[in-house]
């Protein structure tokens, strides 16, 4: 169960920055894992799904091929007609959210590039 912390009060912020602080410590941005994980990030940005396979293969499954990883037509429409409609309704109302304050962030970026 994660932790609620009420940050109008001095006690809910206090443990929030003492989490805070104890997760800085735990994911350190150096050392031999953030080296890997830089690594590995890097390679699946410069080459896609072959990095992916290359990974997969090492560490999963020696037969590992990039048909698994892509997800047809016939796949989506099934996890559509099985997604809890609550669910579904909560996603669309955060796509329309971000949709519509990047409309809002556009239209201050036009209006501050074009003052007159």
């Amino acid at each position: 169960m994660l932790p609620l912390f009420d940050l109008n009060t001095d006690q809910g912020r206090r443990g929030f920055e003492l989490l805070i602080e104890r997760l800085r410590h735990s994911a350190a941005s150096h050392g031999e894992a953030a080296q890997t994980v830089a690594q590995i990030i890097a390679e699946v940005k410069d080459h896609g799904d072959k990095a992916v396979v290359r990974y997969m293969r090492e560490w999963v499954d020696p037969d590992f091929c990039a048909d698994r990883i892509r997800v047809g037509p016939d796949e989506l429409a099934k996890a559509e007609q099985q997604l809890d409609p609550a669910l579904a309704e909560s996603l669309q109302a955060s796509i329309d959210h971000v949709h519509q304050y990047q409309q809002h962030i556009i239209s201050r970026l036009r209006v501050s590039q074009n003052p007159g």
